[in-house]
């Protein structure tokens, strides 16, 4: 079994008799046996001291002397770090960094690193106040942060995986991973050379989310690279690939790539246990470093996955990259894998369609599993479904009323597993697999919004337009009679209602969280606009440091927040009146003006009779074909003023993102049933029928996908259903035209790796042409060049609008 026990020099790799033992112990091939470990062996990091290298490693921030100085006084990684930055912005120069200078930043990184603003300061070029790129309250946060890190990873306890330190059953309050370490894929000129690609760092920052990765190794071992370049020809996209094969060195230590989903996404390396110029210390944290190798081995094994295709391989190390919090540790005995329930109707002479899997994506979790999410993660309720990961599974897990054992279990199905694991042993002597990784919990957004997309779709299926126009001129009305009467009646109720507002519409809570270390982003925060924020931060991401960092910051010489709603909210706090204050009363009108445009240019309606909720499907059959059931948590409002209550019945309009097809929306029946009273906010589909319900609206599954339920008769009663046979699955020939097989599978990989590279061995070892490139370029996915998808979608959406959504 491959561990992600650092080896204790640059010499230690893998251990290959425990592989081989591992590999006849599971019954494999001796064929393979000798394949795999010979590939491994080919691939492992040479030293550097002894291998010539035709090609150098590229240095995002390298100084011989100056790295030498590093290991000599000990100079703690976060304060390293931040010279690199400094180095790579041009701010000072490596001949700058003396040894006097970091004699006086030695120690922990809080001893260290705060120092730095006073050590720095009269030699940087003009950066004024924020020299460090952050604010002194950040930087301690930050700096503590890397030392818990430090020391949790020393002693081997598994804190760093949120566990408590003294059992590996318990859950602590703490955990690793909040630290970013970020840089920029970007043209370089320098001045009288030629053009050439570079990573520029910008400075680490705080964050209260995390993932599976960074906790189990820790933040410093991973840099999120976001992508200023687009190749825009082979030439460049060649040069691309070459560029990012390579070993990319950080003060004598090198990072390699090992994820990049695609080029509006970032690319993320991992620091391996290669050293340029220096040794490895054990002092300075290097015993916790392990090999690409053993990383990728440890994260999707090949041995255990050898029939998926390479493409799906690849991507499966995204999981480890989800957003997430540990919320609950299961016992290895108590995690179990059942199979999916099937449409009935499937055809079982070829294989079974995703479509046919009634419950794709969701599995079954007892109730003391999710009361000890609740405790974990201090909910004010126990959620009836979570959405996470766990072993090698992902999706939602919704509560099994059935199950009353007092262990906290959960039950995986097959359509969950994506990355399958050599033994029980495994999950029992690791515990980063058996760690519940909570993403979103189960909660009801009310009322949803629609917008341009299920516009067009629910007039192309009935709804007539004048019903859109009535919507949001409430909408609009609402919103300025909100504002503006809490300001003209001007009692204390009227402004502590403003000012409840103001801290709703900014999202203040999240903000204010994320200011002082707690949780910007948590469970209870998800959801698709959430989501959306944080793929539009990610794209924005290759703005320069201080735009990015300072523009929900607070100034740290007037204190005055840089953030419009904060302003406002703070002045209402203090004791200010808009009636009294022509400040306050020009923020407000701004937060008005800003709401209005908001509302019009991205054209979201509130809907008054409607949802947004998990969708999770019908584990014990009792709905028909065609029927939902949906409960909320509390009272919603309903059509007809004299009904109260939390179920709907009757009619209802369901739709998920996005909205392209006429079958993407769906009028089904709501129902009420006793069964069913214990899953509160998920709209439950029925398991019964040759398809699922969430398959037709845009090809979702249960495995979190949000749905938006209508239950308002303005939408709902003029709405029909469009032919579902005709619009809901591509043609018959869509795949053989337009789509591959899906590539080479990890066995063939393999076996083609061991043909193409038959002798090479670590002396003969050539990263950008050998077996770990090649398993690069895989990893490395559609980062190189831009979709076409993102093209083809916008045509059809244009093509939509102009000729409504028919054949």
């Amino acid at each position: 079994m491959i561990g992600l026990q650092g080896p204790t020099s640059t010499q230690d790799h893998i251990d290959h008799p425990r592989l081989v033992s591992m590999f006849h112990a599971c019954r494999l091939t001796s064929s393979l046996i000798v394949m795999v470990t010979s590939i491994l062996a080919s691939v492992r990091p040479p030293s550097i001291s002894s291998l010539s290298i035709s090609e150098p490693y590229p240095h995002i921030a390298h100084s011989k002397r100056v790295v030498e100085l590093f290991d000599e006084l000990r100079v703690p990684w976060g304060v390293q770090f931040r010279i690199a930055c400094l180095v790579c912005d041009g701010q000072i120069t490596w001949d700058q960094v003396t040894r006097e200078i970091l004699q006086s930043l030695t120690g922990t990184n809080m001893d260290a690193g705060p120092k730095m603003r006073t050590v720095f300061r009269p030699l940087l070029k003009g950066l004024g106040g924020r020299v460090m790129g952050t604010t002194p309250d950040a930087d301690i946060a930050l700096f503590r942060e890397l030392d818990l890190e430090d020391e949790a990873l020393e002693e081997g306890s598994n804190r760093n995986l949120g566990l408590n330190g003294e059992d590996d059953e318990a859950m602590g309050t703490w955990w690793a991973g909040h630290v970013e370490q970020r840089g920029i894929l970007e043209e370089y000129r320098p001045p009288g050379g030629t053009r050439r690609l570079r990573i520029r760092l910008v400075h680490q920052r705080y964050f209260a989310t995390s993932n599976r990765f960074l906790r189990k190794l820790g933040s410093r071992r991973f840099l999120k690279v976001s992508m200023k370049f687009e190749a825009k020809t082979r030439k460049d996209e060649a040069e691309l690939e070459e560029f990012l094969l390579k070993g990319h060195v950080i003060n004598g230590r090198v990072f390699r790539v090992f994820c990049g989903q695609d080029i509006d996404s970032p690319i993320y390396l991992i620091e391996t246990d290669e050293n340029i110029d220096r040794r490895a210390v054990e002092e300075m944290g290097d015993s916790q470093r392990v090999s690409l190798t053993q990383f990728l081995a440890w994260h999707n094994p090949w041995a255990w996955n050898k029939t998926q295709r390479m493409s799906k391989w690849t991507a499966r190390f995204a999981l480890g990259l989800s957003t997430s919090e540990p919320a609950g540790i299961f016992k290895a005995q108590n995690i179990h894998v059942i199979r999916d329930i099937e449409s009935p109707y499937r055809d079982h002479t070829r294989p079974i369609q995703n479509k046919e899997i009634m419950t794709d994506g969701c599995g079954l979790i007892n109730a003391a599993a999710l009361r000890m999410i609740q405790k974990n993660q201090r909910l004010e309720s126990v959620p009836c479904a979570v959405q996470g990961r766990v072993a090698g599974a992902k999706g939602l897990w919704l509560l099994d009323i059935n199950d009353q054992s007092e262990e906290p279990t959960i039950w995986l199905t097959d359509s969950q597993v994506k990355i399958k694991y050599e033994n029980l042993d495994r999950l029992i002597n690791d515990p980063a697999l058996r760690i519940f990784d909570l993403l979103r919990i189960s909660q009801t957004k009310y009322p949803a919004n629609i917008g341009a997309q299920p516009i067009i779709n629910l007039s192309h299926n009935g709804v007539p337009t004048e019903v859109f126009s009535t919507m949001l001129q409430e909408a609009l009305r609402d919103k300025v009679d909100t504002l503006l009467n809490f300001w003209r009646r001007g009692t204390e109720q009227d402004l502590a209602l403003l000012w409840d507002r103001i801290f709703g519409l900014g999202g203040l809570s999240r903000l204010k969280r994320a200011r002082v270390g707690g949780n910007s982003e948590g469970p209870q925060d998800f959801g698709i606009a959430s989501h959306m924020r944080k793929k539009a931060k990610e794209k924005a991401a290759t703005k320069e440091d201080d735009e990015d960092e300072g523009k929900k910051d607070i100034d740290e010489w007037s204190g005055c927040p840089s953030d419009l709603y904060e302003v406002a909210f703070e002045m209402i706090q203090a004791g200010f009146h808009p009636r009294n204050s022509t400040y306050l009363g020009v923020k407000i009108r701004q937060i008005l003006k800003q709401e209005l445009e908001r509302m019009l240019s991205k054209l979201r309606i509130p809907v008054r009779y409607s949802a947004e909720v998990f969708a999770v499907p019908d584990f014990w059959g009792v709905l028909e074909e065609g029927e939902v059931y949906f409960r909320s948590s509390k009272d919603i409002e309903f059509p007809d003023p004299t009904k109260i209550g939390s179920v709907v019945e009757g009619p209802v309009v369901i739709f998920r993102y996005p909205v392209r097809l006429p079958t993407d929306a769906q009028k089904f029946t709501a129902v009420n049933h006793r069964a069913l009273h214990h899953l509160k906010d998920v709209v439950v589909f029925s398991t019964k029928g040759r398809r699922s319900g969430p398959s037709i609206l845009a090809g979702g599954d249960c495995d979190g996908d949000m749905m938006v339920v209508i239950w308002d008769p303005r939408i709902v009663d003029p709405f029909e259903n469009s032919d579902v046979d005709k619009f809901a699955d591509p043609p018959s020939d869509f795949k053989e035209k337009f789509l591959t097989d899906g590539g080479e599978k990890v066995d063939k990989f393999l076996e083609r790796l061991k043909q193409e590279f038959p002798t090479q061995g670590p002396g003969e070892l050539d990263y950008v042409r050998g077996p770990l490139a090649e398993t690069q370029k895989y990893l490395l996915g559609g980062c190189k060049k831009r979709s076409n998808v993102g093209q083809y979608s916008i045509w059809a959406d244009t093509i939509g609008y102009i000729n409504g959504e028919r054949e």
